[in-house]
């Protein structure tokens, strides 16, 4: 199994909470997700969005997504049968709205830790994507609730190898 995590933003629409994130952070992405490839090559995204947690074809996610950025997480320390058990409880959870908009009051100064965090009762994009790195052993079981999109990116430029756009997707099969 190969995985990688990716950053994008809706393609083809406005999407007014996309674009808020995206002007507060100051960066070119609102969401992260990740991306599986299986021994027979076939990819599929998980991700924290809209109402869930949730899984679909890669296919279907690139009609919505722009992928902006994607990086390689190598060293995997489970296989497929452990990450279904490890997605399983996450499944159909919520996502976490006011999460975000803790976030932004962190961001602006307002708070000095997001005052709506819920632990794993509720995820936020960035959230999932820093949990699985953990399962993996690939970054330490923290708070991450207090983890914005530019705190997440500067972590995963750091420790991972990346790409513009969804060149490690095409080239890596």
């Amino acid at each position: 199994m190969k995985a990688y995590i990716i950053e994008c933003k809706p393609k083809g629409f406005f999407v007014p909470f996309s674009w808020l994130i995206r002007k507060f952070q100051g960066l070119p992405f609102s969401h992260y997700a990740l991306v599986f490839i299986n021994e027979t090559g076939l990819m599929k995204t998980v991700d924290a969005s809209g109402r869930t947690v949730h899984q679909e074809s890669i296919e279907n996610f690139k009609k919505r997504y722009e992928i902006i950025r994607t990086y390689k997480i190598e060293n995997l320390q489970f296989g497929l049968p452990e990450f279904k058990r490890w997605l399983y409880p996450f499944e159909g959870d919520p996502y976490g709205y006011k999460q975000v908009v803790g976030l932004l009051f962190l961001s602006l100064g307002i708070t000095k830790h997001n005052i709506f965090s819920n632990g794993i009762d509720k995820l936020i994009c960035n959230e999932f994507v820093l949990r699985f790195l953990s399962f993996q052993g690939l970054i330490a079981d923290i708070k991450f609730d207090d983890w914005d999109l530019v705190r997440t990116r500067k972590y995963l430029e750091s420790h991972f190898k990346y790409e513009d756009g969804s060149l490690l997707l095409t080239t890596s099969l």
